[in-house]
């Protein structure tokens, strides 16, 4: 008895103490969709996918560079004693005169100084491979956004994920006060029946250690929720004080109706359509490859403005032309390079098949999983009313004298096991439903 009471004692300390740790955290209430909001806008993942199509735009702008001009401006000083560059600089600066003819200043000129202020354009008329290399960036881009948007699912999965697991975790702890309170109930039954020598002593020793079975289970139920929060509170980027209590009940999601849902191809989902876009610019990148075989055309033009100053724009002259290039044979580098694009291309589509095949079989198999669960929850909730009812007849016949200790004790026992059960099963329900939504991308728990 002495043993007993000094369980009960250090367990009511224990869970004061959490208590009071729970009433200095700091609270934040939060919906489901909150949750979720939350989840994306703070997840390092979701960043780093960001920071990734930030760089797919960076290099579609680099790609550019197959339609847009390339633009120098140059200053560039010269202090020459070469005589064919002294006569050239001279030529050009407009100041040759019959005197510069003579054979000894020609030979063996003075130092020369001469500025060159000049601005150079090359325009790509012809690359081929430059075009198609920038249609491969542009569906780059294309590709990382909806990689970003199939982040933000997953984010959104684990995010519904842990808020019903801490929610499971508070319902469970809610059973198990209710579950004491009848127990405690039940005490006073049997401790009046002992004294009354009704009942031998074991009898009141079972519901005392079943009282302290339960005790035990509030206080480890308790060290669950902590757990989940703490790593609820991590994922959602709060303090690591931040005690969080949820608005949305396991109970309030409606069951769904499968035939409702229509069909849905697994090809149109954001990762499916981004893995299809990495392909077609895998496909492009291997007909660059082929291009390069092809030659290219660029024009070029130049202005500039030569004089003895700096920035002196004494004599000027212009130069335009095009240029004609053919790489007819690199060492065979060309050739490795298609052909490893073309291995690339084979493997991207091999990858895409697989997750294809792969994600239809998934979604096949969560809905056979959900057709189950709906049946696994029907009749958890049947018979959780079926041993609410046994346990409450017992209870009433207890009091009366015409039951067993044991039989109270067994009856609570199964109550606590299917109130437990039920709330597994409802949550398992659920977690099936969010997949469901991830596989088929659409929002259908509500």
């Amino acid at each position: 008895m002495k043993i007993t009471t000094y369980i009960n004692i250090a367990i009511g300390f224990a869970l004061f103490v959490f208590s009071s740790k729970t009433y200095a955290q700091e609270t934040v209430k939060l919906t489901l969709d909150q949750a979720v909001n939350q989840a994306i806008k703070n997840n390092w993942q979701v960043k780093k996918t960001e920071a990734k199509l930030g760089m797919a735009k960076s290099e579609l702008m680099q790609a550019s560079a197959a339609f847009l001009p390339n633009i120098n401006l140059s200053e560039t000083y010269i202090n020459t004693t070469d005589p064919l560059n002294v006569f050239g600089f001279r030529l050009k600066q407009e100041i040759v005169t019959n005197a510069d003819f003579n054979p000894a200043l020609l030979n063996d000129p003075d130092a020369f100084d001469n500025f060159t202020t000049r601005i150079a354009v090359e325009q790509p008329i012809l690359n081929f491979d430059a075009f198609v290399g920038r249609g491969a960036a542009a569906a780059n881009v294309k590709a990382t956004e909806l990689n970003l948007q199939w982040t933000k699912n997953l984010i959104s999965l684990n995010a519904k994920y842990l808020y019903f697991q801490l929610q499971l975790a508070k319902k469970q702890k809610e059973v198990l006060q209710l579950s004491s309170k009848a127990l405690a109930e039940g005490l006073t039954v049997t401790q009046n029946f002992y004294e009354q020598s009704l009942i031998q002593k074991v009898d009141l020793l079972d519901m005392q250690l079943r009282i302290s079975e339960i005790e035990s289970h509030l206080l480890a139920t308790e060290t669950q929720i902590n757990n989940v929060n703490a790593q609820f509170v991590h994922f959602l980027g709060y303090s690591s004080n931040t005690q969080l209590v949820l608005s949305d009940e396991i109970q309030n999601f409606a069951e769904v109706n499968l035939l409702e849902l229509g069909t849905t191809s697994i090809s149109d989902r954001s990762d499916m359509k981004a893995m299809s876009l990495q392909l077609q610019a895998s496909n492009r990148m291997l007909n660059s490859a082929k291009f390069k075989f092809l030659p290219r055309l660029n024009a070029f033009g130049s202005y500039e403005f030569n004089d003895d100053v700096i920035f002196g724009t004494n004599a000027n002259n212009y130069m335009v032309g095009a240029r004609l290039e053919w790489d007819i044979f690199k060492g065979g580098r060309n050739v490795g390079e298609w052909q490893k694009m073309k291995h690339q291309k084979n493997m991207m589509q091999l990858s895409y098949d697989e997750k294809l095949s792969d994600s239809e079989r998934e979604l096949t198999q969560v809905k056979n999983q959900l057709l189950v669960a709906k049946k696994q929850v029907e009749l958890a909730k049947l018979t959780v009313a079926q041993a609410e009812e046994s346990f409450r007849l017992k209870s009433d016949r207890y009091e009366q004298g015409l039951e067993k200790t044991a039989d109270v004790l067994k009856a609570e026992a199964v109550l606590f096991s299917k109130k437990i059960n039920e709330l597994q099963t409802i949550n398992n329900y659920q977690q099936l439903v969010f997949n469901l939504e991830l596989l088929l991308e659409k929002e259908i728990s509500k």
